[in-house]
């Protein structure tokens, strides 16, 4: 069975645990299976090449973020200190953010018929995108304050600010001819 599948049945596996409200063992067993799974997946990927992609990066440390997540559920279930909610830190703002921005960047440079590139804002954008996750993770992980809440939250907003201030007047814009295209 191709690894795909696998990742994909692990996941629907580990949905079913949680929601029957299985025993904390099993729950944490489905998540741990569901991560190795992930983790042979990201490897296949060679995520490491794409140092030099930005577009690329950010959906790889996205997923890796994803797979955090997990790791992190299953911990919350086996060791008393991982609090029940911090997986779904990591998963909101660290694998949904950084995919979020990137695939969005994504869209609008290749829908508007720009080149994949990204500059500067961008780059701060993702950066942005990461260290909220890092901070709202630092909350129930470190005892971090609210401090760290109001932090994450503007640098959420700053991330998602720089993208509209980047793209926004492309998307408002008739789209350049796309290469090879009829006229």
């Amino acid at each position: 069975v191709p690894l795909e599948y696998l990742t994909a049945a692990s996941m629907v596996v580990l949905a079913a645990a949680d929601l029957m409200r299985l025993p904390g063992a099993v729950v944490a067993a489905a998540a741990g299976v569901a991560v190795v799974l992930h983790v042979a997946r990201c490897l296949r990927w060679r995520g490491w090449r794409t140092a030099g992609e930005p577009l690329l990066w950010t959906l790889h440390l996205g997923y890796l973020w994803f797979i955090a997540a997990l790791a992190l559920r299953a911990l919350a279930e086996l060791v008393p200190l991982v609090p029940r909610d911090a997986w779904i830190h990591a998963f909101t703002v660290g694998a949904l953010g950084l995919t979020m921005t990137g695939l969005m960047t994504r869209v609008v440079l290749r829908h508007t018929g720009r080149a994949l590139l990204v500059g500067a804002w961008m780059i701060l954008a993702f950066a942005a995108m990461f260290a909220a996750a890092l901070l709202r993770l630092s909350v129930p992980l470190a005892g971090a304050g609210a401090w760290a809440i109001t932090a994450s939250a503007a640098l959420w907003a700053v991330a998602f600010l720089l993208y509209l201030l980047r793209y926004g007047l492309l998307l408002l814009r008739p789209s350049l001819p796309r290469a090879g295209a009829a006229p």
